[in-house]
């Protein structure tokens, strides 16, 4: 992801959605409206996502309700069955990004009106979501 501000990250996203709207993937009657946390680009960065392109498909997928990978609860912890929700009563979520070494995962939070906000990029064992 090469995008230098959270409106770079909307607009890569949202031409994402749009080219996987045209391939025949998704319906745009299911696309969920979204805005990128605080902290999504620089975690993206962190992490070494700053130029692959499965962020921001991932989140298009996301939107569109085809995602790549399944889409998992975000626990409260790593012994607990119970997932994460904010004083908002916004769900936390997580699904991988990779799989392979410390396995990144996107952690969003879907928020009560059923729109989506992009929190951050960690590896599998950070177990945080802001």
């Amino acid at each position: 992801m090469g995008a230098e501000s959270p409106a770079h990250a909307r607009d890569a996203i949202n031409t994402r959605v749009e080219e996987i709207l045209t391939a025949g993937t998704g319906e745009r009657a299911r696309l969920k409206r979204f805005q990128v946390g605080e902290q999504f680009l620089e975690s993206a960065k962190r992490n070494g996502f700053g130029a692959r392109m499965n962020v921001i498909d991932s989140c298009a997928r996301i939107l569109l309700d085809v995602p790549k990978n399944s889409i998992e609860p975000f626990r409260v912890s790593a012994d607990s069955s119970k997932q994460r929700f904010r004083v908002d009563g916004a769900g936390a979520f997580r699904t991988h990004l990779t799989k392979d070494g410390p396995g990144y995962r996107l952690m969003f939070w879907q928020l009560k009106d059923g729109s989506i906000e992009f929190a951050n990029v960690g590896p599998k064992h950070e177990l945080l979501i802001l």
